[in-house]
C-alpha cells in the first residue's frame, strides 16, 4: 500500500511539474500564444480576424497589428495593452481589466450608407462622434451586450483609447476617450469621458 501511495504521489508530482513546465513555456513562447488566440478567434465565424503578435502574461496582455472585419465595418488596432488579474478568467469566467490602452485605432465606417452627407442630422452625428461621451457610452454598451450574449463577461476600468474614425464621404475624425468603468453585466452603467486626465478608478 505504501508503494502504491508513493507511486501515485510521484506521478502526481510529475504531472504537476509537466503542467508547470508547459505553462511556463506558454508564457515565454509568443508563437504558442498567437496560435492559441487565433484558434479562439477562428470560432467567431461572423467576423474575420487577423493578429500580428500576441504577448500574454498572467497580469498583462499585449497585442500588435490586430484587425477585424464585421460586414462592411472594419477596425484596426496598432497596439493594445490590458492589465489586471487576467489569470482569474478560467476560474471566474470574468475578464477583469484594471487598466490599459488602445492606440492607433482606425475604425472604418466609410462603406456605411448614411444618405445625404450634407444633411443636418449627419453633421450632428459627426459632432457626436468627435467628442460626445454619451455617444461612446452607447457604443461601448452595445459591444458589451454582444460579448455578454456570446458568454464572455467583461469588467473594464481605466482604459484609454486613441485613434480615428473614418466616416462616409471621406471625413476622418480623431478620437481620444477614456473608459472609466464598464461592465458587461451592467451595460447601461458605463462611464466614458473625452478627457484622458479623468481620475482613475481605484
Amino acid at each position: 500500500m505504501k508503494k502504491l501511495f508513493k507511486f501515485l504521489l510521484n506521478l502526481a508530482m510529475a504531472l504537476i511539474a509537466v503542467g508547470l513546465t508547459l505553462l511556463i513555456l506558454f508564457f515565454i513562447n509568443p508563437s504558442w500564444q498567437k496560435s492559441a488566440v487565433e484558434k479562439v478567434l477562428e470560432e467567431d465565424t461572423a467576423r474575420q480576424w487577423q493578429v500580428g503578435s500576441v504577448h500574454v502574461r498572467p497580469l498583462q496582455v499585449e497585442v500588435e497589428e490586430a484587425f477585424v472585419l464585421d460586414g462592411s465595418v472594419g477596425a484596426e488596432v496598432k497596439y493594445a495593452r490590458i492589465s489586471g488579474p487576467l489569470w482569474k478568467l478560467p476560474f471566474t469566467g470574468v475578464l477583469e481589466v484594471d487598466s490599459g490602452e488602445i492606440s492607433g485605432l482606425v475604425l472604418d465606417l466609410g462603406k456605411i450608407k448614411v444618405g445625404d452627407p450634407t444633411a443636418e442630422d449627419y453633421q450632428d452625428l459627426l459632432k457626436r462622434v468627435s467628442g460626445d461621451p454619451e455617444f461612446w457610452e452607447e457604443r461601448v454598451g452595445l459591444i458589451l451586450s454582444k460579448l455578454s450574449a456570446s458568454g464572455l463577461r467583461l469588467h473594464v476600468r481605466n482604459l484609454q483609447v486613441g485613434g480615428m474614425v473614418m466616416m462616409p464621404g471621406g471625413k476622418v475624425i480623431p478620437v481620444r476617450w477614456f473608459i472609466i468603468e464598464a461592465d458587461s453585466d451592467a451595460p447601461r452603467l458605463i462611464k466614458v469621458t473625452s478627457n484622458p486626465e479623468q481620475p482613475r478608478v481605484l
